[in-house]
């Protein structure tokens, strides 16, 4: 996960999209057998052909009806962008889709977008919501064992650890 938020971080922040966008992307693709940089490479080469598209492919993304920019130039919310890539592609032959990908993406990032637009608006929420549950239960974990019943807790469990181990 450090990996790929070190490749794909700083153009996620750049285009004002959350490290929970990035963190549920991130875990879809390991879920796809892809993961850590390469992970991060390709989410940051996706959004990269998506925030400055060549003319062949902002052609592709006109006819397809994805919109990457709100009417102020603001970059849309990442998970909006797959839902758009996903139902513009959901109706396509796998021929069709990886020619319209491919144009867009580029052979790297055509893999993530690929596995995205898969999991569509459904699938990326579904994730979002489950990443964001597991950060909450993080920071709830982090307040419990905060001050003094805290330090107890962490010294009661090195105890433990050490007559397992003896």
């Amino acid at each position: 996960l450090a990996a790929g938020m070190q490749q794909a971080g700083a153009i996620f922040a750049s285009n004002d999209q959350s490290v929970l966008m990035l963190a549920s992307s991130m875990a879809i693709l390991a879920n796809n057998g892809i993961a850590g940089s390469d992970a991060g490479t390709s989410l940051k080469t996706m959004l990269m052909s998506l925030a400055a598209p060549t003319d062949k492919a902002r052609g592709v993304m006109n006819d397809l009806g994805i919109a990457v920019y709100d009417s102020g130039g603001m970059m849309r919310g990442f998970d909006a962008i797959i839902g758009d890539l996903s139902a513009a592609t959901a109706t396509m032959s796998d021929a069709q889709r990886n020619a319209a990908f491919s144009t867009i993406f580029g052979s790297d990032a055509m893999r993530a977008a690929s596995i995205l637009a898969r999991e569509g608006a459904n699938g990326f929420e579904e994730m979002t919501d489950a990443v964001d549950a597991q950060g909450a239960a993080a920071e709830a974990a982090n307040a419990r064992m905060a001050g003094f019943n805290g330090a107890i807790e962490y010294l009661k469990g090195s105890i433990d650890s050490l007559l397992i181990q003896t």
